[in-house]
């Protein structure tokens, strides 16, 4: 099941063209259009704010070097997000060869809990507590999750992208739906006690 990614700006195909021909005044304007969307992006996958900073800015760079490559049959939005998300994915898998050895030494680092971009403050409250709860999981099952749940890849797409095949990619969906539905239920319970 294939779910849609769906933006809500609008980007000017003349703004694109200054930016391939690296014009910083268009390059500044194309930043400023997609930094909500891109760090809504980043900060899913990162550990804390100035990760998912670092995250968009590479995506960012990234996406101005293969804008070239960019064909207009795809809206500039879609084209974006999955240059940004091709760039956390490979970045989680130099990441995850690191925490490897760093993990042979007894090295683990800390998560610092995220701001998200979202209008009210229960939806705050809400966003955070999710994602503390995806955070939680263990990290390839986190990744496949946010790959699939919020960013509509299919199972074969997560696969490659990872290395994996699309049944074990079907069992980390099916792990983190297990383990976030008994970790809210023992919040439900917490709560009402």
């Amino acid at each position: 099941m294939s779910h849609p990614v769906v933006f809500d700006m609008e980007i000017d195909l003349d703004l694109l063209q200054a930016c391939i021909k690296n014009e910083q005044a268009a390059v500044h304007q194309l930043y400023k259009s997609c930094f909500s969307k891109l760090m809504q992006i980043a900060m899913r996958y990162a550990n804390d704010k100035e990760e998912a900073t670092e995250l968009l800015n590479i995506a960012f760079v990234r996406i101005i070097y293969q804008l070239p490559k960019y064909n207009s049959s795809l809206p500039f939005p879609q084209w974006m997000h999955r240059v940004a998300v091709n760039v956390i994915i490979d970045r989680f898998r130099v990441e995850k060869r690191y925490r490897s050895l760093q993990q042979q030494a007894g090295d683990y680092s800390k998560h610092e809990q995220l701001e998200p971009h979202t209008n009210s403050i229960e939806d705050q409250i809400g966003y955070n507590y999710l994602l503390e709860l995806i955070r939680s999981l263990p990290p390839m099952t986190a990744h496949v999750f946010n790959l699939f749940a919020v960013d509509g890849f299919k199972h074969r797409e997560i696969g490659e992208m990872l290395g994996i095949s699309e049944n074990t990619s079907k069992w980390h969906v099916n792990q983190a739906r297990n383990l976030l539905q008994a970790m809210l239920s023992d919040t439900k319970i917490y709560r009402n006690a």
